[in-house]
């Protein structure tokens, strides 16, 4: 049974801190192993988490397990055979639920979260705020543009393109 307010927190904004997105987080307790949510900025005030948002596994493996394969036991029937999308370093966890999936062309660098990449809406919106400097999707930290991703991501487009036959070719 679960509490008023205790889950469905996965991929929402802290209540406390509406610039800090919740992150995902396996975290263990007495009972065993759990996917939860907490801000980084709570943190550092109130270590608990913003919520259990799954049952208890005994392992911590075992958990991520069942994330990867879309068969985690959810408390909220919203989340029910949702699967694990990115892993960075199996104890952090992006879900992207019900959002806009991030571009393979525009990233940040963020000092706490590394490269993290964003959604279109995320780019047009930071690029359209002249006076604002780059942020971190996740935490909201002041971060740099990655021109590496962006570099990279233009030249895989060129080599496409180089590969495709020109119009006159195609059926010769």
């Amino acid at each position: 049974m679960a509490f008023p307010g205790e889950i469905g927190w996965i991929g929402k904004d802290c209540p406390t801190h509406p610039k800090y997105r919740l992150v995902s987080q396996a975290m263990r307790s007495n009972a065993g192993w759990y996917v939860g949510t907490y801000c980084e900025r709570c943190r550092d005030e109130d270590p608990s988490p913003h919520s259990r948002e799954t049952d208890y596994y005994p392992e911590k493996q075992e958990l991520i397990d069942a994330l990867f394969a879309g068969t985690v036991r959810w408390r909220d029937a919203q989340f029910r055979g949702m699967k694990l999308l990115n892993n960075t370093d199996s104890l952090v966890f992006d879900f992207n639920i019900g959002q806009e999936q991030p571009s393979e062309q525009y990233a940040v660098l963020c000092p706490i979260h590394q490269r993290q990449f964003l959604t279109e809406s995320q780019y047009d919106a930071q690029m359209n705020d002249p006076n604002s400097r780059w942020k971190c999707p996740r935490c909201g930290r002041i971060s740099r543009f990655d021109d590496a991703t962006y570099e990279a991501y233009l030249d895989a487009v060129e080599r496409h393109k180089e590969n495709q036959p020109n119009e006159g070719e195609a059926g010769d």
